[in-house]
C-alpha cells in the first residue's frame, strides 16, 4: 500500500516546481529579449532578410524586404513568395530552394524579377541558407536580399555607351585609334589598330599586353617609348614618324598623343590617334621631285627676248657689253639652238657660178 505524501512533502515539492516554472519563465524571457535584439538588429539592416518555411511561406521578413516590396513586415508575414514573383523567377527560386534543402549547401541567386505590391518591377540578388531545428531537421530556409535594379540599370546605361563608343571608334576605316596604361599595357583598340600591327610587325595583339613588346626594332621601341613618357607626363603631342619592321612593311603616320586623366587629376594612362600618311607622303615627294625638276629644266632653258641691236650690213648683234657678235654665237649663248653651217641655194650661185646651174 503506498504512502501518501506529508503535507510537508507536498510543499516541499510545490516549491521545486515553482522553481522550476520561475527558470522557465527566465529563460523564455531571455530568448525572448535575445530574439528581440536579433529582429532589431535585422530591421537596422539595409539589406532584405526573410525566413521561410519549408512551404515557401514567409515566417518573418526585415523592414528593408518590406520596404522594397512595398507594403509591411506583418503582410508578408504567411504569404507565399510566389506572390511577389513572375512565373519565370517562381521556377528558378523552386529549383533553388530544392537544390539548398537537398545539398544543404548555401546558393546564390542572381539577377531574379520580383513584383512590387504596387505591379512595379525590380531585380533582386539572394543569398541562401537552410534553417534547422535543434534536432538538425530543416524547417525552412533563410535569405539575404539586395536592391541591384539600379546597378543593373547602370550597367545596361554602360554597356549602351561603351557600344556607342565602339560603334564610334570602329567607324573610322582610316584612323589607328588605341589606349594604354602607366604600364605600356593595351585597355582598348579599334579593329583598324590590330590590323595595322599584323601589317607592320606581324604579330597579333591582346588587351593586357604591352606595346613595346610588340615593337621588334630596337630604336622604334625606344622613341614610341619616349612618345609614350611625355603623354604620361601630361604632354599632348603631334609627330610624324615612322614605324614597322623593314622586312613586312614601312608605313609613315601622323601621331596624336593625349594623356588619359582622371576624376583627381591623376593622368592614367594615354590615348594616340595615327593616320596612316604613307601614301599622302610619296605623293609629296613625288611632286617635290617633279617641282625639282621642272625647276632645274627652266634654269637650263635660255629664251630670246626685247629688241636686239642688229648690224644692217654684216647682221652682227650687239650684246648687253656692247660687243658685236656674229649672229650664230650669240643665239647659241641665249639658247638651247644648235648651228650646223650649210649654203643656201642663191648664195651657191653667187659663190659657185660653175658648180650651180
Amino acid at each position: 500500500m503506498t504512502q501518501k505524501p506529508t503535507y510537508d512533502e507536498l510543499m516541499r515539492e510545490c516549491e521545486d516546481l515553482k522553481g522550476q516554472v520561475t527558470g522557465y519563465k527566465d529563460a523564455l524571457d531571455g530568448l525572448r529579449a535575445r530574439d528581440q535584439r536579433h529582429r532589431s538588429i535585422l530591421d537596422t539592416m539595409e539589406e532584405g532578410y526573410i525566413e521561410l518555411d519549408l512551404s515557401g511561406k514567409f515566417t518573418f521578413a526585415n523592414r528593408a524586404e518590406a520596404q522594397m516590396l512595398g507594403c509591411s513586415s506583418e503582410e508578408l508575414v504567411g504569404m507565399s513568395f510566389q506572390q511577389y514573383t513572375t512565373k519565370q523567377t517562381s521556377r528558378v527560386l523552386d529549383e533553388a530552394f530544392h537544390r539548398i534543402y537537398e545539398t544543404g549547401e548555401p546558393g546564390l541567386l542572381t539577377d531574379y524579377e520580383i513584383i512590387m505590391k504596387d505591379g512595379g518591377k525590380c531585380i533582386h540578388e539572394m543569398s541562401t541558407t537552410l534553417i534547422r531545428d535543434d534536432s538538425g531537421r530543416p524547417v525552412g530556409i533563410r535569405g539575404v536580399i539586395r536592391d541591384i535594379t539600379r546597378h543593373k540599370q547602370a550597367e545596361e546605361a554602360l554597356q549602351k555607351s561603351y557600344t556607342l563608343l565602339k560603334s564610334i571608334v570602329e567607324s573610322s576605316k582610316e584612323v589607328v585609334i588605341f589606349a594604354l596604361d602607366r604600364e605600356y599595357r593595351y585597355i582598348a583598340f579599334n579593329e583598324n589598330h590590330h590590323q595595322t600591327m599584323k601589317l607592320i610587325w606581324g604579330v597579333d595583339i591582346a588587351l593586357g599586353n604591352s606595346m613595346l613588346d610588340y615593337i621588334k626594332d630596337p630604336e622604334d621601341r625606344v622613341k614610341a617609348k619616349n612618345n609614350f613618357d611625355r603623354a604620361l607626363s601630361g604632354e599632348s603631342l603631334s609627330l610624324v614618324e615612322a614605324y614597322g619592321d623593314t622586312a613586312l612593311e614601312r608605313r609613315y603616320y601622323e601621331d596624336i598623343y593625349n594623356p588619359i586623366i582622371d576624376g583627381d587629376g591623376t593622368v592614367i594612362g594615354l590615348t594616340l590617334f595615327l593616320t596612316d600618311i604613307t601614301e599622302r607622303r610619296q605623293a609629296a615627294l613625288e611632286k617635290e621631285r617633279l617641282i625639282t625638276q621642272l625647276q632645274q629644266a627652266l634654269a637650263d632653258v635660255k629664251t630670246l627676248s626685247g629688241m636686239l641691236p642688229i648690224c644692217a650690213n654684216c647682221k652682227k648683234i650687239r650684246d648687253d657689253k656692247g660687243y658685236w657678235n656674229q649672229i650664230e654665237s650669240y643665239i647659241s649663248r641665249h639658247s638651247q639652238a644648235v648651228f650646223s653651217h650649210s649654203i643656201c641655194p642663191e648664195c651657191a650661185k653667187k659663190l659657185y657660178p660653175d658648180l650651180v646651174d
